[in-house]
């Protein structure tokens, strides 16, 4: 879902880390963890985007994360966005020596692409005046409906347009790969729970 945000996607792969030498690559020094974090997604972004083959392996940018992004267990993408949005902006720091222009671009990034402003109105019911307060958010806490059957599995199928999901499991209609050329069609394929009893203190499902 980040890499199909096209601007977070170009500002990721744009982010430059000279080495010691000055030279204008993306390398960063094995002290500097937020900077070996970022190249290490930058490698992932950029094989998404050029890469022919049918998936990419991202074994090495995980091996470099901490507790509790490394366990490779359900997390949750806003939380993990924001830990990226952190190592970003440290090793930027880092390259620029400052930390106020750049914390405010990657923070005007932010607001831009994930922010929004609620506009809270007030309306007396006695005489009628009203008025309003404009608060901007980066986030929505919006309640998930419990009444659906929970999401236990999820996948991704390759193939031609019209490739049919395994048994057990209901295709969802949006091409990944839509707008690279020279790859097949990919399609995420998800498996509902039968019967999900909900007071189970089992498996947790990914998502309701």
């Amino acid at each position: 879902a980040l890499f199909m945000t096209e601007a977070l996607r170009s500002e990721m792969l744009s982010c430059r880390l000279p080495d010691g030498d000055g030279a204008d690559e993306v390398k960063a020094d094995d002290d500097d963890a937020d900077g070996r974090i970022l190249c290490k997604l930058q490698e992932v972004f950029t094989m998404l985007s050029g890469s022919l083959r049918p998936y990419v392996d991202p074994t090495s940018f995980w091996s470099i994360l901490p507790d509790p992004w490394s366990n490779r267990r359900q997390q949750d993408s806003y939380q993990f966005l924001g830990y990226l949005w952190d190592r970003m902006e440290g090793a930027l720091r880092r390259r620029d020596g400052a930390a106020g222009a750049q914390r405010a671009r990657t923070d005007n990034l932010r607001q831009t692409l994930f922010g929004g402003v609620q506009m809270n109105s007030f309306t007396c019911t006695r005489c009628g005046a009203c008025s309003q307060r404009a608060d901007p958010f980066s986030e929505l806490q919006l309640p998930f409906p419990t009444h659906f059957t929970p999401i236990v599995e999820v996948l991704v199928v390759f193939g031609a347009e019209d490739v049919q999901p395994p048994a057990g499991f209901e295709r969802v209609n949006t091409n990944l790969n839509s707008g690279r050329k020279g790859v097949e069609h990919a399609y995420l394929c998800i498996r509902r729970a039968k019967n999900w009893p909900q007071d189970d203190g089992g498996l947790l499902p990914i998502t309701t």
